[in-house]
């Protein structure tokens, strides 16, 4: 197979790039110009004119988190205890209201956290709605911990349509309060 007339990251230093590139089963054999790579094509050689698109080596995230994440990283609130000074409920709710304090009133505020956080941090669970009404009250707020867990204030469960009528998602389920059966705003899927 040969990929030709595109951009196509080889991660062989930073930013590099090659416009073709030749395979044979599954291994790259050679890079270089569209030219050179036609060249080395057989009668049985699967050509593929990319048209200027950009292809990246064969990542394999077989769970989707990559897909989900990938493009809007740099736009999501940072809360995972991983990667930032974060210990506790308090210091999630603070990172969420810096955020809303900068951001056009009603706009929405999307973070992540990290998996399983709950059990790191000092209060021993996630936030709740009760919580991030608390301390967002004007913006709609959108939390995940991991792909299977989501957690949502009064404002995002209105706007998602959220009640307490609401079938679980397919492989998910909504969790209600007992007294009330409002959602309480935990979506998590059936994996969680």
């Amino acid at each position: 197979m040969i990929l030709y007339n595109g951009n196509i990251r080889t991660f062989a230093s930073d930013h590099s790039t090659c416009e073709a590139l030749a395979c044979a089963g599954s291994r790259i054999v050679a890079t270089g110009n569209s030219d050179d790579m036609r060249r080395l094509a057989g009668p049985d050689t699967e050509m593929i004119d990319l048209r200027g698109r950009t292809a990246i080596p064969g990542l394999t995230d077989t769970h989707v988190h990559l897909s989900e994440k990938g493009t809007a990283e740099m736009e999501l609130v940072d809360c995972r205890d991983f990667y930032v000074d974060v210990s506790s409920v308090a210091d999630i709710l603070q990172r969420l209201a810096n955020a809303a304090a900068s951001a056009p009133k009603g706009s929405w505020i999307v973070a992540h956290g990290s998996p399983m956080q709950d059990f790191r941090i000092n209060d021993r669970r996630f936030p709740d709605k009760h919580d991030l009404d608390r301390a967002v009250p004007d913006h709609p707020v959108s939390i995940s911990f991991g792909a299977h867990i989501t957690i949502g204030n009064t404002l995002a469960l209105a706007a998602a349509k959220i009640t307490r009528d609401t079938p679980d998602p397919a492989g998910g389920h909504i969790r209600h309060d007992p007294q009330t059966g409002e959602p309480p705003a935990n979506c998590t899927s059936a994996l969680s």
